[in-house]
C-alpha cells in the first residue's frame, strides 16, 4: 500500500488579455514526492471505458495528439504536464482531482 500526501496547488493561466484564470488543483503525491502516475493512467482508462471513448477520440476531444495519449497510458510519459492532464480531464468531463484520486 502506498502512503500518499496531498496538497492544493494554484495554477495561473494567462489568456491573451489582461485577465488570468486561477485553477486550484488538488495533487496527490506518493511518499517519493511524485504524482502517482499509475493512478492517473488507471483513471483515464476507467473514464474512457465508461464513456466508450477510444484513445483516438480522446485525443481529438482533448486537442492533443494520439501519440501523447498512448505515451501517457503506456507509461512512456511518466510525468505528463498539468496542462495536458487538464485537457484530458475536460475531454472526459471530469476534474483533474478525479483523475488523480485513488
Amino acid at each position: 500500500m502506498t502512503l500518499e500526501n496531498q496538497f492544493w496547488l494554484g495554477i495561473i493561466i494567462a489568456n491573451g488579455n489582461s485577465m488570468s484564470k486561477v485553477i486550484i488543483v488538488k495533487l496527490y503525491y506518493n511518499v517519493k514526492g511524485n504524482v502517482n502516475h499509475s493512478t492517473i493512467v488507471k483513471n483515464i482508462k476507467k473514464y474512457r471505458a465508461k464513456r466508450c471513448i477510444s484513445q483516438d477520440k480522446l485525443s481529438k476531444l482533448a486537442n492533443i495528439t494520439l501519440h501523447t495519449i498512448t505515451k501517457i497510458e503506456s507509461g512512456t510519459t511518466p510525468d505528463p504536464r498539468i496542462e495536458t492532464v487538464k485537457k484530458i480531464a475536460d475531454a472526459l468531463g471530469v476534474s483533474i482531482d478525479d483523475l488523480m484520486r485513488n
